[in-house]
């Protein structure tokens, strides 16, 4: 008995060379589908990535968007009366006028000065030009005489006025030069 029992041993058992064969195959299938698994969550990370820089870049386009509208809108609120105010340049040159030929009316210095109060509100002032020193964004040079200092404003022919920080209108001016 001991000669079959050593023949046994020797001889392997088929249903335990099968387990094996069979373990063996289950772990190799398993690391097929373990680097299977692995290459698509790579793939749906790298999606969901790009989907999320999408979504990133998407919400920054909009916020860019949104701010570019209110500043829009800010301006034409700010700017809104500008053509109204216009409109409105010729009285206060014919009032400028006014007083040239009559310094002592005090009606026109009284209408201009509320007109000007008025208009101070919405952001409107004169450009200060006699005196100061030309300024091709502020003045108009529309003569030049030999009295005065280089570069500064003799005498100001027209008024110029300013809605904010924009010019609506720039001061006419003769402007010294030697």
């Amino acid at each position: 008995m001991s000669e079959e029992a050593c023949t046994m041993d020797s001889l392997t058992d088929p249903i335990s060379e099968e387990l094996n064969n069979s373990k063996m195959r289950q772990a190799k299938f398993g690391a097929i589908m373990a680097e299977k698994s692995m290459k698509t969550i790579e793939s749906l990370l790298s999606e969901v990535s790009y989907y999320k820089d999408q979504v990133i870049r998407q919400r920054a386009e909009i916020d860019n968007y949104v701010k570019a509208k209110e500043r829009e809108v800010k301006n034409i609120q700010e700017y809104a009366n500008r053509d109204l105010i216009k409109g409105l340049l010729p009285i206060l040159d014919s009032i400028d006028s006014a007083l040239l030929n009559e310094p002592d009316s005090k009606v026109a210095g009284v209408v201009r000065g509320q007109i000007l109060k008025i208009l101070s509100q919405y952001g409107f002032k004169p450009i200060e030009a006699k005196g100061m020193k030309f300024d091709p964004y502020f003045h108009e040079a529309i003569s030049v005489t030999e009295n005065g200092d280089d570069g500064m404003i003799v005498e100001e022919i027209q008024k110029g006025y300013m809605l904010k920080d924009n010019v609506i209108r720039t001061s006419k001016v003769i402007v010294g030069k030697r």
